[in-house]
């Protein structure tokens, strides 16, 4: 059963009726940049840079290596930088095989083949507290200038595939809406339809 699923009613969505995407990051008013320690000195300093860039004019926003961390925090946004950052693998492993999945040299972004060595990748993931995280990761440290500057005008995408050192785009998209406290499964139900998050279906009756 789906609840008002083209929007009819006039109410505030639920975080889970709407995809992550960089949007929820550059307007988040408390954001982390976090950097990988472990990434090589061209690579690192291109990342230090665009975190720079993007914090400016943001009080809270805060640079921090990851080993610094010992985990994300769950009361802010949070932009991720690297292959190598130690909190990619969490959200690489949150996100469904459909939506990313390393194959060898290549990753199968939402169905589409693309080579990690040519490539810059951008992902993003909304965790459990509703805070939406974000990654940038390249092997290319002459894209990251123009990723600096291009990023902030994909606002609306969940995901990015960048190509080269200009970068060119080469996909982007929304992540599928799976879930939703607005959609119920009948043969998952396990009790009475009208004891499951009656406050979400407010105001309808």
């Amino acid at each position: 059963i789906d609840f008002d699923p083209w929007f009819d009613q006039f109410r505030q969505l639920d975080p889970s009726e709407s995809p992550p995407t960089l949007a929820n990051l550059f307007g988040s008013e408390k954001i982390l940049f976090v950097l990988p320690g472990q990434a090589r000195k061209e690579l690192l300093d291109g990342y230090r840079a665009m975190a720079r860039q993007w914090a400016s004019g943001y009080e809270s926003a805060r640079i921090k290596f990851d080993h610094e961390l010992e985990s994300l925090p769950n009361d802010r946004a949070v932009w991720l930088f690297g292959w190598n950052n130690r909190f990619f693998i969490p959200l690489r492993e949150n996100l469904e095989p459909q939506q990313y999945l390393e194959e060898g040299d290549a990753v199968v972004l939402s169905g589409n083949q693309v080579d990690k060595q040519d490539a810059s990748l951008v992902l993003t993931r909304r965790n459990r507290y509703d805070q939406v995280q974000g990654w940038v990761g390249t092997d290319r440290a002459k894209s990251l200038a123009g990723l600096t500057r291009k990023l902030p005008h994909y606002g609306k995408y969940s995901y990015l595939a960048f190509q080269g050192d200009e970068p060119s785009i080469q996909y982007k998209g929304q992540w599928a809406i799976n879930q939703s406290i607005m959609k119920i499964k009948l043969h998952d139900v396990t009790v009475p339809i009208h004891e499951i998050r009656p406050n979400a279906l407010w105001p309808l009756k």
